[in-house]
């Protein structure tokens, strides 16, 4: 049987709209494999049309707008 993974996510942000254009990153726990975390950003690039989206190995990240 082929091993799945899964992913949820927990978002806590000050900004409540992603548009098209804009970088959204992402951290998770380091036991994803990188294929699992490009697999992952692309579903939800799918989602999110216009997004790009990074997905980090992080228990945290610092923010900052240009």
């Amino acid at each position: 049987m082929p091993r799945t993974s899964e992913l949820e996510l927990l978002v806590n942000t000050s900004v409540g709209i992603v548009r098209s254009g804009d970088k959204l990153v992402v951290a998770v726990p380091g036991n994803f494999s990188d294929k699992e975390l490009h697999d992952h950003a692309n579903q939800l690039e799918d989602s999110l049309p216009g997004v790009e989206v990074i997905i980090v190995r992080a228990t945290a990240l610092v923010v900052y707008r240009r």
